[in-house]
């Protein structure tokens, strides 16, 4: 079966790539008082990313601008998708709002910077308790006064736990509850309690919806490679068995072309360094029959004293 190159950010960016889905969430999840300032009218996706390649592995970002209290402003969202806790997540943070408002200034022209609202999704392995902040790093901090503090670097970001471990309350509209309801589940180690999650996710969608259920399903036969398709399809009715098994028969296919003209790539590498390596045998037997010697055909053509010998003993 195909494997799908960072399976977690194509499903988050398609996920909340969809302005309904952004807002529906910061409807739900923003406290009250920042939900009311924020202008969902407005809104709209940067297509920029902030995070380094090394890190896509295991961080997936989007950002939103719009007005925040009558004033420009974004909305900066990380997701964290490793299995681990990132105890230095807000070093992370501060790096990538350090960068937006470096691009405002550089790129945008800006004289000032907007206000950012930094915010973590996380469904690891296990609860993320009271994540660390700068502060938290700096030795004795608690017994500093406040001349010392306000020497720290220091700022609020919300982490939203949806591990398997959290009691985090799913709500929002049906997409937004599949997407939170599948992350949140999709380290289940019973499997027959992930199919009946993948199956209570497919029943909470409507029948529109089945392009995005096939998108969710690309997530979930990539990072649960053990599933059992047989049982997923059992659980389903016929419009979802449907679905599942034109995405696994999709993904096969696609899969199989991927390896075969991984295949011919390979062949014609090796057709090409054969090529390479005759013609530079070919030269040394040229120069044998001019008689220069083996140690300077050797050096000349980059070939094994051994090699040079090996074609000199057939010529003769």
């Amino acid at each position: 079966m195909k494997k799908i190159h960072h399976p977690h950010d194509k499903l988050f960016r398609e996920t909340f790539g969809d302005l309904a889905v952004t807002k529906d969430f910061l409807s739900h999840y923003l406290p009250t008082e920042l939900s009311h300032a924020v202008n969902m009218d407005i809104m709209s996706l940067e297509k920029e990313s902030f995070i380094k390649n090394d890190l896509r592995e295991v961080q997936s970002d989007l950002l939103f601008r719009t007005e925040i209290s009558g004033q420009s402003g974004y909305i900066y969202f990380l997701f964290e998708h490793k299995s681990f806790i990132a105890e230095d997540i807000a070093f992370q943070l501060l790096g990538y709002m350090l960068e937006i408002w470096k691009r405002e200034r550089e790129k945008l022209r800006r004289n000032n910077i907007s206000f950012i609202i930094p915010l973590v999704l996380y469904h690891g392995e296990k609860e993320w308790h009271d994540p660390k902040k700068i502060s938290g790093w700096i030795l004795n901090y608690e017994t500093f006064t406040e001349m010392w503090k306000q020497f720290v670097p220091h700022f609020e970001f919300m982490v939203y736990d949806f591990s398997l471990e959290s009691d985090a309350e799913i709500v929002g509209d049906a997409k937004l509850q599949a997407y939170l309801q599948l992350i949140k589940t999709i380290r289940e180690p019973n499997m027959n309690e992930l199919i009946r999650n993948i199956a209570h996710i497919w029943h909470m969608l409507e029948l529109d919806a089945a392009d995005y259920f096939k998108t969710l399903l690309i997530y979930i036969l990539n990072e649960r490679k053990n599933i059992s398709l047989e049982g997923l399809v059992e659980s389903l009715d016929a419009e979802g068995r449907e679905v599942v098994m034109s995405t696994a028969e999709q993904l096969r296919m696609e899969g199989e072309a991927k390896g075969i003209q991984k295949g011919i790539r390979k062949g014609r590498e090796e057709g090409e360094a054969k090529g390479i390596q005759k013609a530079t045998q070919d030269t040394a037997r040229r120069l044998l029959t001019l008689g220069m010697e083996i140690e300077k055909i050797a050096l000349a053509t980059a070939l094994p004293i051994e090699e040079v010998e090996r074609i000199a003993n057939e010529t003769k």
